[in-house]
């Protein structure tokens, strides 16, 4: 016993705790698996994107080498691995000479250069010593350095794409371990040109495997290895900026003509801008609309150096994931915190409290991620989103097969009410109304009032036999047991109809049994009754239920005739079309008044009519010896209802 108290007082204490245990697994799960990278992504471009307005970067200039400056220079072999026109290797001489002779701080040449080269362009680098030159070191298809200049002032350029072809990170530094272990970092050529250019800044930019020192700043890297060659890649975001074009550009003609901006104290980088060269990458957060949404890859270095030398400078920030600790913690905490909310929730809660309470949750998160990008902090959004779904997915689903389950049980509700109401209206209680106007005439003795009471208590018990079997379920009243139970028609008089047949032949039936059955006698003795019911046009369109209620609206209406027409001879049951109208109408000639007050039944009739989009009408006859009641609707407007 005192085992099951335990139990007892504890379970809402496990309860709680599971909202933390199982949001924690999920993410480690999700986070193994890398199901949530794809969404990761497409999530970092869109935030990316969705800063503001940057200006131009007036630290850096681009010297651009275009296809004019192709055609005007001399055609000549450069290298084993270029085959294609280029600028000679004399020019390039020159243009370093001009650059560095206008005082500019740091020369980058994102040109590959290796084999033999011009002396010239050999002195010229081996003279500058703020000039950095490309390589590339990453299989495959690596190319060596340019000659005369040491390694201090040589970057490779690689670069890797993600798996949507778009470039993200940055990769700045490559340890690779030699045949005694030791690690021996190769830098990037950003990360080169960035270092030199601080170093008249006294600011601190180094890079160790865990972190990259950027003044007072300390960037950590994205998770990259290569398990081929044991190699350590230190990848970081680029935040690249939200302008287009980002930095000022010269071109290279202009420059040799001595065109020369002010390029005192910058950075400037010469690169191609020539579509015949294919230098091209993917950003998806910047588009350049003339290389189809693409950027040169001079500006794509160029974006690298601006992030690192304005985030040691303290003029911009870097962006940089969150610590995994405290990315899971993060991801507990929005997963636990939904959970919880939705669990304090009562049983009665409606389904949009919950869809509201969700949507407003997801915008705080979004809200959240976005003011922490904005100073610099990355959270990973999808791998968030993915965990809270699978917490919150579920519990949406509950409540919506809650509600399905209250709204059916509701309909089931309605509908037993308005069948049980409109078989004890057209039935026992027509017949206890005809009662008491005898009792108050004094037409009747007692014997007789004994007998009515006896049939009346008859016809109440068998209504409620039938609607029982046809409500609850049970053993189907009619010969055929394969009718559905909710496929029968429960008259006023305890009698069960079939409602698979066409409308016109239960119309027929519903006339019979009200007619000639012994609950009205007085109609049985009218001289006249005509019953005609032509076939329904577009009868599909009507549910059963729609059906059930018109054959109800025809019986009361029957019942009433004996009940008001006094002194009424004839009798017509109407049901014809009319061009696309169909107009069911019960006549008399009698002498009975219509009464001004809405009863009951009437208001039937008229939520019936408005549901068929249709009119309800009870007037005189053009005669005024006779009371005409009648809906009519338009069957070709008519849609299914349930």
């Amino acid at each position: 016993m005192s085992y099951l108290r335990f139990l007892q007082s504890s379970y809402p204490k496990i309860r709680y705790l599971s909202y933390f245990l199982i949001p924690l697994c999920l993410t480690i799960g999700l986070r193994a698996s890398g199901a949530s990278k794809q969404w990761d992504l497409l999530a970092l471009d869109l935030l990316l994107r969705m800063r503001p307005a940057e200006s131009i970067d007036n630290c850096i200039t681009i010297v651009t080498i275009d296809e004019t400056d192709l055609a005007n220079s001399p055609i000549g072999v450069v290298s084993p691995n270029e085959n294609r026109n280029s600028i000679t290797d004399r020019t390039l001489a020159q243009a370093i000479n001009l650059i560095t002779a206008a005082k500019a701080s740091v020369v980058g040449v994102d040109l590959i250069r290796d084999g033999a080269i011009d002396p010239q362009l050999i002195a010229a680098y081996r003279e500058r010593e703020n000039v950095i030159g490309l390589a590339k070191i990453l299989p495959p298809d690596e190319l060596a350095a340019p000659r005369g200049l040491p390694p201090d002032r040589i970057g490779f350029g690689d670069y890797e794409p993600d798996l949507d072809g778009a470039v993200r990170r940055a990769t700045l530094a490559v340890f690779k371990k030699d045949r005694l272990a030791l690690d021996l970092p190769k830098y990037s050529f950003a990360f080169q040109i960035a270092r030199l250019y601080l170093s008249q800044y006294s600011s601190k930019i180094q890079i160790a495997p865990d972190r990259l020192n950027l003044g007072l700043h300390s960037i950590y890297p994205l998770e990259s290895s290569n398990s081929l060659d044991r190699s350590k890649y230190f990848d970081i975001i680029i935040n690249y900026r939200q302008a287009y074009p980002a930095f000022r550009t010269v071109k290279l003609a202009d420059l040799l003509a001595g065109k020369i901006p002010n390029l005192e104290n910058r950075i400037v980088l010469i690169g191609y801008t020539a579509t015949t060269k294919q230098d091209f990458v993917n950003t998806q957060v910047i588009h350049n609309p003339e290389i189809n949404g693409n950027i040169y890859g001079v500006e794509y270095h160029a974006q690298i150096v601006s992030q690192l030398v304005m985030t040691a400078l303290n003029e911009r920030n870097s962006i940089q994931p969150v610590p995994i600790w405290g990315e899971c913690l993060w991801i507990l905490i929005a997963t636990s915190g939904i959970g919880i909310a939705i669990a304090k929730l009562k049983f009665n809660t409606k389904l949009w409290h919950v869809l509201v309470i969700g949507l407003g949750y997801f915008a705080g998160i979004i809200l959240i991620v976005y003011l922490l990008f904005s100073i610099g902090w990355w959270l990973s959004i999808g791998l968030t989103f993915s965990a809270i779904l699978i917490v919150y997915l579920p519990i949406i689903i509950s409540f919506y097969q809650r509600e399905l389950s209250l709204l059916t049980i509701d309909c089931q509700r309605s509908q037993a009410i308005s069948e049980t109401f409109n078989a004890i209206h057209n039935g026992p209680l027509q017949e206890l109304s005809l009662l008491l106007q005898a009792v108050k005439a004094g037409t009747i003795d007692l014997p007789d009032i004994d007998r009515s009471l006896g049939n009346l208590n008859q016809q109440i018990r068998t209504i409620g036999e039938a609607l029982q079997i046809n409500l609850v379920g049970g053993a189907s009243p009619l010969a055929n047991r394969d009718v559905k139970a909710s496929e029968i028609l429960v008259l006023g008089n305890g009698n069960c109809l079939n409602m698979n047949m066409p409308l016109n032949e239960i119309l027929y039936l519903v006339a019979d049994k009200v007619v000639y059955g012994d609950r009205h006698p007085n109609l049985i003795n009218l001289k006249i009754k005509v019953i005609d019911f032509q076939e329904v046009p577009n009868e599909h369109s009507l549910s059963v239920d729609l059906q059930r209620q018109l054959c109800q609206f025809l019986e009361e209406a029957i019942g009433n005739v004996d009940k008001y027409a006094q002194g009424a001879t004839k009798l017509q049951l109407i049901g014809k079309v009319i061009d696309d109208v169909y107009r069911l109408s019960i006549e008399n000639n009698g002498c009975g008044q219509i009464s001004s007050r809405i009863g009951s039944g009437t208001k039937q009739a008229q939520l019936l009519a408005k549901i068929l989009n249709g009119k309800f009408q009870r007037h005189y006859n053009s005669a005024g010896d006779g009371v005409i009641c009648s809906i009519e609707w338009n069957f070709r407007h008519c849609r299914s209802r349930v």
